[in-house]
């Protein structure tokens, strides 16, 4: 379900991409800026109920073990097995003209 912030709820089906469709299909990245440091590839996922970062990113952009946080979020992966990632930390992220602050990410 799909709830654009008014209350409505629409339901989205995506059907299971074809032989021919699936060469087609790339993933999107786009260009953004994490607590105004530029990003060239951010992955886009509407699917991702986490915003993941890789260690080299976190380095990049100023964070350390004084900015992170521990939490109790568990994730699983593809096959359904638990994980857990290291800490969460909040950032401002910037992408066009539009920013939303304080997006909670994981490492």
């Amino acid at each position: 379900m799909t709830d654009y912030g008014c209350g409505d709820q629409q339901k989205s089906i995506f059907e299971k991409p074809n032989g021919p469709m699936k060469g087609r299909l790339k993933p999107l990245y786009i260009q953004a800026k994490v607590d105004d440091i530029g990003v060239n590839k951010i992955l886009v996922d509407g699917g991702a109920t986490v915003n993941l970062m890789s260690q080299s990113l976190l380095k990049k952009i100023g964070k350390c073990g004084t900015n992170l946080k521990p939490h109790s979020i568990v994730m699983s992966n593809y096959q359904g097995k638990a994980g857990f990632s290291l800490r969460t930390f909040q950032v401002n992220l910037t992408v066009g003209s539009v920013t939303r602050p304080d997006q909670l990410c994981s490492r």
